[in-house]
């Protein structure tokens, strides 16, 4: 539906079955600019449009990166399209206006009298010059400002003064900025939902961040119901698809001079615990698949093989981190809060909890060989930090001894379960070695 608010303000919309609206006369009791409307008059489909028409719509231009929220005299509307001249002033504006809906398919009398579902509608759009002024904003809203995208947290209503925190940039050491701005500083945005749309690596460590907190939500409640004995086969895939979208947002990221050693650390820790925690998601998944059914509409969505990359991209990155030495820049930045990892927790139980979710998928996989290799090596790790552990073993009682005395106990748990794993290989490729065994017997017969 479009608008061109000219000296009669008509407007067109071009669909399968093409409606026309008519404003009244500039002559007649309505004002120009009431919205009522006089009639709907069906036409033809297959008029022909001009050629101007036609070239214009070959050369649309792009949606905006940066769609604001309007006030229209037709209420809200969102930007999509806007040519501007030279001077940079506003030439023509497309906006969608979200409280008025028309049908697209059939008139009103036609659709009233019809059995059939009601006919689909689209989103009324206006062609404006005019620059219109914003919504009011709301706690919540993203909104632009002369600083950059920003949400707004706090609205003074006796001063009209919106407290802002901005997420375009930070200061050092992931310091947040918050401006205190007036109404007319303050225009509403649509917020980015699309990937392609966060143009910092900020917003995308964020939504990563928010993404891995939802999977990590749900995957705490789906375990407390499956102790409980209650159902999860409706959710048992979101935890995964939520840690997979988080993987995603982070894994092709950009760095510019901008990005400090912070971000980057925020980046590694997101797609260590994020791979690690898909892995185990999806091991679950397939441990629960009880029926042909289930089995089914999992086949090829979620593999054993997925759990092996998962993991293995867990281990490529820890053991990158690892090769750099204790006083890598980044191993001591994730030693501080909000992440505090030790090396014991970083380069030890993370470890071994890859190698153990790979000994588990190639125990699956019938890969008996792949499946002791992975236990030997968890198991080499395991030694290794309960070995330097008991050297260093002494009478202090600080917090961060308590604290490592925790983890190198979580890894000998660990350790146990490796052992089991590891004892099920041995057991499994000596049941080969004795089929095939029988085998050559068979092929050549008893003498």
């Amino acid at each position: 539906l479009s608008f061109f608010l000219g000296e009669h303000q008509c407007c067109t919309m071009s669909t399968t079955a093409t409606t026309t609206i008519t404003r009244a006369s500039l002559n007649g009791s309505h004002s120009p600019r009431s919205p009522k409307l006089d009639a709907i008059v069906p036409t033809s489909s297959k008029r022909k449009t001009t050629n101007s028409h036609h070239h214009h719509q070959q050369q649309r231009a792009p949606l905006d990166k940066i769609q604001y929220y309007l006030q229209t005299p037709y209420g809200r509307g969102l930007t999509l399209r806007t040519t501007r001249h030279a001077d940079g002033k506003i030439q023509m504006r497309e906006i969608e206006l979200l409280d008025w809906k028309t049908t697209t398919t059939t008139t009103v009398q036609s659709a009233k009298n019809s059995l059939a579902p009601p006919p689909p509608r689209k989103p009324a759009i206006l062609h404006s010059c005019v620059d219109f002024p914003s919504v009011e904003p709301q706690v919540g809203d993203s909104v632009m400002t002369a600083y950059g995208k920003g949400v707004v947290q706090v609205i003074r209503s006796e001063t009209k003064l919106y407290q802002v925190q901005l997420i375009h940039w930070r200061l050092a050491q992931r310091g947040r900025v918050t401006c205190y701005l007036n109404s007319d500083a303050v225009k509403v945005i649509r917020p980015a939902e699309k990937l392609y749309e966060m143009t910092t690596v900020w917003e995308k460590v964020d939504y990563a961040t928010q993404k891995k907190a939802q999977a990590t939500a749900l995957f705490t409640q789906k375990q407390q119901r499956s102790n409980e004995g209650e159902s999860t086969s409706n959710n048992k895939q979101e935890a995964l698809q939520l840690y997979a979208a988080a993987i995603e947002a982070v894994k092709y990221v950009q760095h510019s001079p901008q990005s400090d050693n912070y971000v980057r650390a925020d980046l590694v820790a997101l797609l260590i615990t994020c791979s690690n925690n898909a892995a185990t998601c999806a091991l679950q998944v397939l441990a629960n698949t009880t029926t042909e059914q289930e089995t089914q509409k999992l086949d090829g969505i979620v593999t054993y093989k997925q759990i092996i990359s998962y993991s293995q991209n867990a281990l490529n990155l820890i053991l990158a981190l690892e090769s750099k030495g204790p006083d890598s820049k980044l191993r001591a930045i994730l030693r501080r809060p909000p992440h505090n990892f030790s090396d014991a927790k970083l380069f030890g139980q993370f470890v071994v909890k890859s190698y153990l979710l790979q000994a588990k998928a190639y125990w699956h996989l019938r890969e008996v060989k792949a499946c002791g290799d992975a236990c030997q090596l968890a198991l080499r790790r395991i030694d290794q930090f309960v070995h330097d552990s008991g050297k260093s073993n002494g009478s202090s009682n600080s917090s961060s001894e308590i604290h490592r005395d925790a983890e190198i106990r979580q890894l000998s748990k660990a350790q146990k379960e490796v052992q089991q794993w590891q004892q099920k290989a041995k057991e499994q490729k000596r049941a080969q070695l004795q089929r095939e065994k029988k085998r050559a017997q068979a092929m050549f017969g008893a003498d």
